[in-house]
């Protein structure tokens, strides 16, 4: 028997086709000698999967595969990161003023959408 422990970084969850779905660090669990498990990563609204990050006595190695299948011999840990994602910047609203409107742009420019009101 191999002792395989699954941790999470950052906002997310990993799917398994032995274990579901885990949304924290699981207990470690045992599985036979030489057996493989797929691994999912599924981000939560805001996050991206980054990687997989496997673990091992005298080795071990990364991959941005997902799903990822691994085959276990030793005891291993596995390591699902999530990223933030960066939001869109904010759009141009307009803006009342006492000529007329105005519309704040990105990076310090106005555009002047009528002059004068009528």
């Amino acid at each position: 028997m191999v002792e395989v422990t699954l941790k999470i970084v950052g906002s997310g969850k990993v799917g398994t086709d032995r274990l579901g779905v885990a949304t924290l660090p699981s207990t470690p669990f045992n599985i036979p000698d030489g057996s493989s498990i797929t691994f999912l990563a599924i981000p939560n609204d805001g996050w991206a999967f980054q990687k997989f990050v496997d673990v091992w006595p005298g080795g071990g190695y990364e991959t941005t595969n997902n799903p990822m299948t691994d085959n276990f011999s030793l005891n291993d840990v596995i390591t699902a990161y999530f990223i933030p994602v960066s939001s869109p910047p904010p759009q141009p609203q307009p803006q009342e003023n006492g000529i007329g409107k105005l519309f704040m742009v990105i990076g310090g420019s106005l555009i002047l959408e009528e002059i004068l009101k009528k």
